[in-house]
């Protein structure tokens, strides 16, 4: 088994700062940050998608350190009801998908997001278990938003020879293992898993 960290937790250090403290604490891989809610420090993503020669450097990096380079990670709302919100994380995804097929990388962890309950809704809304017709109605709203997104998200993960991987956190979509089932049946996803 291999034991690693997600870069995040090292925003206030480099790249180097930060594989020279996971290299010491005997960690084998590390998961780096590309944009979403967390700024990314520890990789320049345009930068590394305009030029092949800027990856074999940042791989070549982290491969001196003494770890591996295990996935990417851009964890935001990519459904977000606020348009700058919801298309600068979704912008993030789709370079980080595109971005970890260049690199060799397979794995690619994000959210689901999470939509407003009604068109024109400001905030995302989280339904958990809607027992009336209104709750019920603002949950198929969303889900009718968010599976052609995730349609749009499978074909380019593999495009990209990626796996996309869903943080199933509370206040997104899929939240839980019944929901993340009911993304991929709704989408037909072979690569979008946990």
């Amino acid at each position: 088994m291999k034991l690693g960290v997600y870069t995040a937790c090292l925003h206030d250090k480099t790249v180097d700062e930060a594989l020279d403290i996971i290299a010491g604490l005997g960690l084998a891989s590390i998961e780096v940050n590309t944009g979403g809610f967390v700024p990314a420090p520890h990789i320049h993503v345009d930068a590394l998608l305009s030029s092949e020669r800027a990856r074999r450097e940042y791989l070549a990096r982290i491969a001196d350190s003494g770890v591996g380079l295990t996935a990417l990670n851009v964890n935001g709302n990519p459904l977000h009801p606020d348009i700058e919100v919801g298309s600068r994380h979704s912008a993030d995804l789709h370079k980080t998908i595109e971005l970890a097929g260049m690199l060799g990388v397979r794995d690619v962890i994000t959210m689901s997001g999470q939509p407003a309950a009604q068109a024109g809704g400001t905030l995302p809304a989280w339904i958990v278990e809607p027992w009336n017709s209104a709750a019920s109605e603002a949950l198929a709203y969303q889900w009718d938003l968010a599976v052609p997104y995730w349609v749009d998200i499978e074909r380019r993960a593999a495009d990209a020879g990626v796996r996309v991987a869903l943080e199933m956190h509370p206040h997104n979509l899929v939240f839980n293992p019944a929901t993340l089932v009911r993304l991929i049946e709704r989408t037909g996803a072979t690569h979008i898993g946990a």
